[in-house]
């Protein structure tokens, strides 16, 4: 496995040796596959995949790692429409990994209103994004909206038969978005 940077410096010759194509392990994180002109666009979605996992579901990304993956996404063109939700989704999780949830929030809605163009309102994709979503509003202490939203992945999991991740976003999240929205209210109605 080469490094980034190492991929740049490496000779033509033994860039083409692998028919053009190297897989590099990327600082500590996603491998990304290169070719001598950047990424290849079929395997973007790969990584788009692997990254927004890592920066999900672990604590990979310290700030200067998840500004390297921001830079080499940003310099992703999509090719059509699903990559381009999928490049709003993994910068949003980018953004939320170093809590900007602020702007982790406006790239999910960018990539949930992409996904509503092309007709994938109920697909495992929107309700990720859109957990992904709610995870951030309850950070910024906006339970009752995290909640409106769980329900809704809950429902569009329910309804395309995935019942695992159904129940896993109501035992991760609904209850404690919920116990959080019903202090909430209290704390409102008190102060009346």
């Amino acid at each position: 496995m080469l490094g980034l940077d190492n991929f740049r410096s490496l000779p033509q010759n033994q860039k083409k040796k692998k028919e053009s194509e190297i897989l590099v392990k990327n600082w500590h994180g996603p491998c990304i596959y290169y070719t001598e002109d950047g990424f290849r666009g079929d395997k973007m979605n790969k990584f788009i995949t692997v990254a927004l996992f890592f920066s999900i579901f672990t604590g990979l990304y310290a700030m200067p790692e998840a500004q390297k993956v921001e830079e080499e996404l940003i310099k992703f063109t999509p090719e059509n429409e699903i990559q381009l939700a999928n490049k709003l989704s993994a910068l949003g999780s980018l953004k939320q990994k170093v809590r900007d949830y602020n702007s982790a929030i406006e790239l999910y809605n960018k990539s949930l209103t992409v996904r509503e163009k092309i007709g994938e309102r109920e697909s495992s994709g929107y309700a990720l994004v859109l957990y992904l979503k709610s995870i951030s509003e309850f950070r910024q202490g906006k339970s009752c909206q995290a909640l409106e939203n769980i329900k809704n992945v809950i429902s569009i999991y329910q309804k395309i038969g995935d019942i695992d991740a159904a129940l896993n976003a109501e035992e991760e999240a609904y209850k404690k978005y919920q116990e959080a929205c019903s202090i909430h209210m209290e704390n409102v109605a008190n102060a009346q």
